[in-house]
């Protein structure tokens, strides 16, 4: 899980769109290129069913103990989940549970970013 996030959530999947949808806008003043968006949307669709399909019914990413994995990913979901993109791919069960865990821990609640980049687009 920490693979696909390195190699391929980040690079193919969070940095395009959650940079275009959020990072950009909010500190650089910058305007969506809703092409590069459209070109990263079915590597987002393959990152996050796999993810899904690892996560199963456990309570955590690997099992039923909080991981290094949950530490990992979580921060580049909670991003994602703030674009409309991310809205729609990760909703549901299992893991619409699993991102209300992981919010509700203290060390994600006490490490938010800044209110301009954590407002959903």
């Amino acid at each position: 899980l920490m693979g696909i996030s390195d190699w391929y959530f980040f690079p193919k999947v969070a940095g395009p769109i959650v940079f275009q949808r959020v990072v950009g806008p909010a500190l650089m003043g910058l305007v969506t290129d809703e092409a590069m968006v459209a070109a990263a949307l079915p590597d987002a669709a393959l990152c996050i069913a796999t993810i899904k399909s690892l996560l199963g019914d456990q309570t955590f990413l690997t099992g039923d103990t909080f991981s290094l994995a949950d530490l990992h990913l979580y921060p580049q979901l909670f991003l994602f989940g703030l674009t409309p993109e991310g809205r729609s791919l990760m909703d549901g069960a299992p893991l619409a549970g699993w991102m209300s865990r992981m919010a509700d821990r203290p060390c994600f609640q006490s490490t938010l970013p800044p209110p301009g980049l954590r407002d959903p687009v």
